[in-house]
């Protein structure tokens, strides 16, 4: 029943667009990415009937408070995360007619006007509607930009507003570059150690190959979907923001342990998730006629896999943490989250290109 009401509401509030059917290159992706980062940024300049402009950014998402992108692209990540554990996933991911692939885009909608709303209370009706406008255009963009951008929408606006950041620092806080410069080194250099499990193929004897499982196993998701939860609660619930805090105050001494416990505790459950546990890995290696070097039994072949992930997920945690106390004790250009952010989405353009 309620994928009716879902499917009724998105033909109302979604807009047709062709389906693609054909090769999009990549620089046509990079064109139509770049053209909406353009306007997003112009919004973010506009100021909104009733709101004002204050320097308060996102870690985690876009948005700039006072302007037309004052709710910005946070309620649609939020969504993102959230509509897993609220509707069933899409048989075929690439199946651009199956409206289930479009829920979280509808449920951020939905999420957006509800926060307008709420700021309409206190703020003025005008402005909540401006919001509530911003809000439909930015799904549009989504839902077109879907099969024809590289990363998504919120991806590229954090990216630009980050350089920004740091391309201006460059001359007024040369210290701060430096130290941000460091940051992404180490973050880097962290990204790219591994564990090597050997693999020998089932039928051709002597044919061996090595999978390297990441010791940044569920690489930054979980520091990621903890600001994100984190944010859209504070939007609605004020005194929690202390929450957010990332200079060093008296608030820091709660937020840091809660970030810590909350990262540890999403860590453990994300490769599960994700269907990436030992139990599915081995599984996709069987598939594709791998077994685990020497060894015959699928149970321990499992538990020992099982062990690798689970110790990479230990130093995923420790190696999240460390680096954003340093975040905290000497502040960067950019918040230490959003310098993971932008680390994975080079990652994953160099990981495309080879």
């Amino acid at each position: 029943m309620a994928d009716y009401y879902w499917s009724e509401f998105g033909s109302y509030v979604m807009y047709p667009f062709k389906k693609v059917t054909w090769h999009i290159s990549d620089r046509e992706k990079h064109f139509n990415t770049a053209v909406f980062t353009i306007i997003a940024l112009m919004m973010s300049e506009i100021p909104l009937i009733g709101g004002l402009r204050t320097d308060e950014m996102s870690e985690v998402t876009f948005k700039v408070s006072g302007t037309l992108m004052q709710l910005g692209t946070q309620p649609f990540v939020f969504a993102s995360m959230a509509a897993p554990f609220l509707f069933d996933k899409p048989k075929d991911p690439k199946d651009t007619n199956d409206t289930r692939q479009h829920y979280p885009n509808l449920l951020g909608l939905v999420m957006s006007c509800a926060m307008a709303f709420k700021w309409g209370w206190s703020n003025g009706w005008l402005g909540a509607l401006q919001l509530c406008l911003v809000a439909y255009l930015l799904l549009q963009s989504e839902l077109y930009l879907q099969r024809r951008s590289l990363i998504s929408p919120s991806t590229a606006l954090i990216f630009a507003q980050a350089s920004k950041r740091i391309l201006i620092s460059i001359f007024l806080q040369p210290v701060s570059f430096i130290w941000t410069a460091l940051l992404v080194c180490g973050v880097a250099w962290v990204e790219s150690l591994h564990v090597t499990v050997p693999l020998s193929h089932m039928k051709t004897r002597g044919h061996v190959r090595s999978m390297p499982l990441a010791v940044m196993y569920n690489s930054t998701s979980a520091l990621i979907m903890y600001y994100t939860a984190l944010e859209t609660i504070t939007s609605w619930y004020g005194p929690a923001r202390f929450l957010t805090s990332q200079r060093w105050s008296k608030s820091i001494l709660m937020a840091a342990p809660c970030l810590w416990l909350g990262v540890w505790k999403i860590n453990t459950h994300l490769a599960g998730f994700n269907n990436q546990n030992a139990r599915d890995l081995v599984k996709k290696w069987r598939e594709q006629k791998y077994t685990l070097k020497g060894w015959r039994d699928s149970k321990r072949i499992n538990k020992y896999i099982q062990n690798i992930i689970d110790r990479n997920v230990q130093w995923n945690t420790l190696f999240i943490c460390a680096l954003w106390t340093l975040g905290v004790l000497y502040p960067p250009s950019v918040g230490i989250t959003t310098l993971f952010i932008l680390i994975g989405v080079v990652k994953r353009q160099q990981l495309k290109l080879f």
